[in-house]
Formats: C-alpha cells, sequence, structure tokens
C-alpha cells in the first residue's frame, strides 16, 4: 500500500483493486471487438473502393494510425477516409496492425473535383467600392467681429503678468574683521605666522676695493696619476733571428683519427641460397584463410524495409471510361464468363 499511495481499511483496498481489475477488462473487451469488427469487415465487405495505380505512393511502414492519416493528407488532399486493400475502413488505431508490408492503401476522395472559385481570395477580403464624388463644402459666413473677445486662456489665468519694479543697487557687506583697524578685533598669530616670522630685509653694504696682489709662484704640484702611471721612454725592438729546425726528407707516416676508428674491411660476395623449394610439397586445395577483418566485421543480411502503398481512389467520372491499368481486359473477362 506505501507503493501505490493507498491508505484505509483493506476492504478500502479490495475495492479499488476491484475497480482496476475490472477497467482493465473492459478495455482488453473494446479492443477485442475493434479487432473483430475490422476483421469481419475485411472478410464479408461487398463493396470494393479501386484505386488508381497510375498515382500510387509508397511510403515506409507507419507505426501509428495519425501517421498513416498524414502521409495521406500529405500527398492526397481533399482525403475523407482510408480503406486496407479497399475493403476494410481504417478507423480505429488498433486497425494498424493489421497492416503489412507491401499493402495497399485506398484513399476515398470527394466524388466531383473541386471547381475553381468564381472569385479570388484576395478579391473576396477586399471589396472594391465606388467612390462617390462628395459636393464642395458650403462656404461659412465670415464671423461676427463688432463684439470684442473677452474669454482668457488657461496660459492667460495661470501665469498673470505682475509689474515689475526696479531694484536698488546693494551695497557690499563690510568684514567683521576690518582687517585689523578696529579696536576690539582680533590680534591672535596663526602658526604660520609664528613659525615663519617677517625680517626687514637691510640692503648690504657696498665692499671696498682692495690692492691688487702680487702674482705668486709658479705651481708645482703633481697629480696621483702622474705618480702612478710615470711615462718611461721607449726604444726601438731588436731583430730576432728565426730557430733552425731539424728537417727529415723521409716519407709522411702519420694517419688520422678517422682511419684509425673507421677501417676498411675487405667484402666477401654472400652466395645465393639455393631456396626452399625440394623441401615444400605443393598443395592444390584453395585457401581457406580468413583476414582478421573478416572475423571482425561480419556481414550481416539487412531487413528490407516494410513498405505501404497509397493510392487514391478513382473518381465515380472516371469509372466509366478509364479502366485501371491492373484489371483484365473487357474481351479477356467475356471469355473467361462464356467458358
Amino acid at each position: 500500500s506505501s507503493h501505490f499511495g493507498f491508505s484505509g481499511s483493506p476492504a478500502y483496498l479490495s475495492l479499488s483493486t476491484l475497480s482496476c481489475s475490472l477497467a482493465c477488462e473492459a478495455m482488453v473487451a473494446v479492443g477485442a471487438a475493434d479487432d473483430e469488427g475490422y476483421r469481419r469487415a475485411s472478410e464479408y465487405s461487398g463493396h470494393t473502393r479501386v484505386g488508381d495505380p497510375s498515382q500510387r505512393v509508397t511510403v515506409p511502414l507507419p507505426r501509428t494510425l495519425q501517421d498513416l492519416r498524414s502521409a495521406a493528407n500529405r500527398h492526397f488532399h481533399g482525403t475523407t477516409g482510408m480503406y486496407h486493400h479497399g475493403k476494410s475502413p481504417l478507423t480505429n488505431p488498433s486497425h494498424i496492425a493489421g497492416v503489412k508490408h507491401n499493402d495497399v492503401i485506398v484513399v476515398a476522395r470527394e466524388d466531383m473535383p473541386k471547381e475553381a472559385p468564381p472569385v479570388s481570395t484576395h478579391n473576396a477580403h477586399y471589396v472594391k467600392y465606388d467612390i462617390e464624388v462628395k459636393p464642395p463644402p458650403e462656404r461659412k459666413p465670415p464671423p461676427d467681429m463688432s463684439v470684442k473677445f473677452e474669454g482668457a486662456s488657461s496660459y492667460g489665468t495661470d501665469f498673470v503678468a505682475h509689474p515689475m519694479e526696479r531694484r536698488q543697487p546693494a551695497k557690499p557687506a563690510v568684514s567683521m574683521w576690518d582687517a585689523g583697524k578696529r579696536a576690539n578685533a582680533f590680534t591672535g598669530k596663526s602658526t604660520y605666522a609664528q613659525h615663519y616670522p617677517w625680517h626687514d630685509v637691510q640692503r648690504p653694504q657696498p665692499m671696498a676695493r682692495t690692492a691688487p696682489s702680487q702674482p705668486s709662484a709658479a705651481f708645482e704640484g703633481t697629480t696621483m696619476y702622474s705618480s702612478d702611471y710615470v711615462q718611461h721612454p721607449v726604444r726601438p725592438r731588436s731583430t730576432v733571428a728565426p730557430r733552425e729546425r731539424n728537417i727529415d726528407a723521409g716519407p709522411f707516416e702519420g694517419v688520422t683519427t678517422y682511419n684509425v676508428d673507421y677501417r676498411k674491411h675487405a667484402m666477401a660476395r654472400t652466395e645465393k641460397h639455393p631456396g626452399y623449394g625440394p623441401s615444400l610439397k605443393t598443395d592444390n586445395t584453395p585457401f581457406e584463410g580468413s583476414t582478421e577483418y573478416a572475423r571482425e566485421y561480419l556481414k550481416h543480411q539487412l531487413e528490407a524495409r516494410p513498405m505501404v502503398h497509397i493510392e487514391p481512389e478513382v473518381r465515380r467520372s472516371d469509372k466509366r471510361g478509364k479502366r485501371p491499368s491492373s484489371a483484365p481486359s473487357r474481351a479477356r473477362s467475356r471469355g473467361r464468363a462464356t467458358r
């Protein structure tokens, strides 16, 4: 009971279970009745609707009745019904179970072809009306200007014009400090004035002219550079005689590192292998081996997709004059009747 969300007495549970079972049996009975009616209509229907094979359309087998109806309406407009092999009407969703591969569905249409409407949609929606010429309006008499207009607008009522008076020029306000001239003015000093007092600058006195000085002795001092880097006299270098070399006239016997490391060996010619022909036995049986690709990827036979043929019903006007190509000729049918 906790799984289905039921709560209550066991009697309530038994009644709910009984009602569910009765509903299921009723649905099964309705489905069986529809299948029985579909079977009877397929077997005992006397009227057969003839389709037009020249206009046949092949579509994949639909899964539902709605898919079949949509396919019929997409290819043939104005459908009024569908008939399995032209006999059994397809009206219930359970009837789609009887439709198999390569079956023919005949689509019923209206008996008479639709005639073109007398007027187009544009003319029906936008009706053209005759425009009446209106007479010119009568000329109105000029207004009577003898009476003075005394009305007032909202602007004149809300914004009343007042007389403007000339204002007297105002005098500038006198400072309370009066630059320290008043008797009771503030005489304190600021921090800036205490830190940076103002001093009276006095003009310097001109200096008296002194007698010209006597020329002093020559400067004899030396710099540290001159003391550390003393310039010495440079004498010309004497020529040196070349040393004598003991030259041996014998041949040069030296070897390079390349010749020592990579020595050239004499190449012996390899003899040709006689082969394994005499030791092998030939076998004429066909090769039965298989590749790894063939073992891993097996080729399966694809099943053909089930299809259904939809064709429109032959109109009544066409049944008398034109016979379907699949029907036997009249001479052939008469010969069979005579026999």
